[in-house]
C-alpha cells in the first residue's frame, strides 16, 4: 500500500449473524450519505453466502458490515436495502444475486429494489478510446490504481466460500474490505468523471444498466427445433455445393455411403480455391484482373479472395464457391454453437457488455453475439403466442446527432 493511503482494515467492522443484529445496520443504511454493497456467493451453486456493505454517514463516519445469510434470512434485508442507491463493482452481478436471494422472495417490485451506481462502468468511461484498454478492470486493479491498496493474495479467500463451512475471520475481513474499497473507489471515480465532463454520460449509462440487465436475464425466445431443421437443410445444400464444385473441377472423391462426391481440393482453403480458379476458370480470372489492374493474369498467393472478389470474377465456379462459403458459415459459425445457448425454457440469454464491451464504449454481446446473428436465423426468433416482436431503428443516428450539435454550436456564435 502506498504511503498516506488508508487501510480498509481501519474501518470499524460489524459482523451480523442474528436477525436482531440488523437494526443498527438498517439505521446506518438509512442515514448513510454514501453506501457500497458487495456479495459473495457459493462456488458452484451461485447462491449468496454473504452480503457486505460500507456506509459513510453525513458526519463522515465510515463503517463496514458483513451479514452471514446462514444466520440471517436474506428476505429480512429487503426493507433495509429497498429504494436505496448503492455503488458496486460489476453491479449487474450483485443485482442478480440480491434479486434472487432477497427481493424476489420478498415480493419487492423491480422499481422498489436497490438502485446501483456501477463503479466499473465509471472506470471504463475514463478509458474509452484509449489504445490497449482491455475488456474491463477488476476491483483489485482499481484498488491499486486509485487508492494505492494492494489486494494481492485475496483470490484464495474469494474462492473459499461454501454452503456448509462457518465463515472464518479472514473471509469476513475480505468481504468487508471489498465493500470499503468500492466505497472509496467510487468517491475517486465520481471526482474524476466530473473533472472529465462525463457526469451526464455516466448518468445515461447508469440509467440504461437495469434495462440491459433485464434484457440479458429475460433473453429472447428461439425455435430450436425449427432451427435444427434449417441447419439440416444447410448441410444438404453444402454437400450439394461440394458435388457441383467437384463436377466443375474435373471430378472428385466419393464414398460407399453416399452418391455425392467432394472435390479433390478443399473449398474452405483460400489458397486451394485460387489454384482451382486459375485452372478451371482461367478466362474469368484473367478478365477480372484485366478490368481491375489492366493486366490479364492468374491469382497470385498474395491476392485476396474475398466474397466481393469472387462476385467480381463471376462465372459458375466463383458463384458456387460463394454459395459454399455462405452455407458453410451458417453451419459452422452460427450452427450448433447457437443451439448450445438455448436454455431449457427455449430462450437464449446473451451477456450484454455495456461500456466494458469495446474500447469505444459501444454495446456488445456474447454467448452468443446476439447483435450479429445471421439474417437467416431471424425466422426462428419467435415470440410466445399472443405476443409480437417490434423492430425499430433510427437511420443514421450518429449523423443526425452531429447535425443537431453543429446547428446548436453555430447558433450560439
Amino acid at each position: 500500500m502506498r504511503s498516506g493511503h488508508r487501510d480498509p482494515a481501519s474501518v470499524p467492522l460489524h459482523r451480523i449473524g442474528r436477525a436482531d443484529g440488523l437494526a443498527p445496520f438498517a439505521r446506518a443504511v438509512q442515514e448513510a450519505e454514501a453506501l457500497a454493497v458487495d456479495t459473495e456467493t457459493h462456488i458452484g451453486t451461485g447462491a449468496m453466502s454473504v452480503l457486505s456493505a460500507a456506509t459513510r454517514s453525513p458526519a463522515g463516519v465510515e463503517e463496514a458490515w458483513v451479514v452471514d445469510v446462514r444466520d440471517v434470512d436474506p428476505v429480512l434485508l429487503a426493507p433495509v436495502l429497498a429504494g436505496r442507491t448503492a455503488s458496486g463493482w460489476n453491479a449487474s452481478f450483485d443485482a442478480r444475486v440480491l434479486d434472487t436471494a432477497v427481493f424476489e422472495p420478498s415480493g419487492t417490485a423491480p422499481s422498489g429494489r436497490l438502485r446501483w451506481w456501477d463503479a466499473m462502468f465509471a472506470d471504463a468511461l475514463l478509458y474509452q478510446g484509449c489504445s490497449g484498454f482491455g475488456f474491463y478492470h477488476g476491483l483489485a486493479w482499481a484498488a491499486s490504481h486509485y487508492l494505492g491498496i494492494d489486494t494481492e493474495g485475496k483470490g484464495t479467500t474469494q474462492l473459499s466460500f461454501d454452503p456448509v463451512s462457518d465463515l472464518t475471520d479472514e473471509q469476513v475481513r475480505y468481504a468487508a474490505a471489498d465493500a470499503v474499497v468500492t466505497l472509496w473507489v467510487t468517491a475517486e471515480l465520481r471526482a474524476l468523471l466530473h473533472e472529465a465532463g462525463l457526469d451526464a454520460v455516466a448518468g445515461l449509462e447508469m440509467g440504461a444498466r437495469p434495462f440491459l440487465d433485464r434484457l440479458g436475464r429475460r433473453g429472447f425466445p428461439f425455435d430450436a427445433d425449427g432451427y435444427r431443421t434449417f441447419l439440416d437443410g444447410q448441410r444438404v445444400a453444402l454437400r450439394g455445393c461440394e458435388s457441383e464444385l467437384a463436377e466443375l473441377t474435373g471430378g472428385g472423391q466419393g464414398n460407399l455411403f453416399s452418391s455425392e462426391v467432394a472435390p479433390a481440393w478443399n473449398p474452405a482453403s483460400e489458397s486451394q480455391a485460387k489454384v482451382a480458379l486459375n485452372r478451371w476458370a482461367a478466362g474469368e480470372v484473367h478478365a477480372y484482373f484485366a478490368r481491375t489492374t489492366g493486366t490479364a493474369r492468374p491469382f497470385s498467393p498474395q491476392d485476396p479472395l474475398t466474397a466481393a472478389v469472387l462476385a467480381e470474377v463471376g462465372g459458375e465456379l466463383a458463384a458456387t464457391l460463394l454459395r459454399h462459403r455462405h452455407h458453410a458459415k451458417l453451419v459452422s459459425t452460427y450452427g450448433e454453437a447457437l443451439l448450445g445457448h438455448v436454455d431449457d425454457d427455449g430462450r437464449v440469454r446473451p451477456q450484454y457488455l455495456q461500456v466494458v464491451g469495446t474500447s469505444t464504449g459501444r454495446l456488445a454481446s456474447r454467448f452468443p453475439n446476439a447483435q450479429n446473428l445471421a439474417p437467416e436465423t431471424a425466422p426462428y426468433v419467435r415470440p410466445a403466442p399472443g405476443r409480437v416482436l417490434v423492430h425499430a431503428d433510427l437511420s443514421q443516428a450518429e449523423l443526425r446527432w452531429i447535425d443537431r450539435k453543429s446547428t446548436r454550436l453555430n447558433s450560439s456564435h
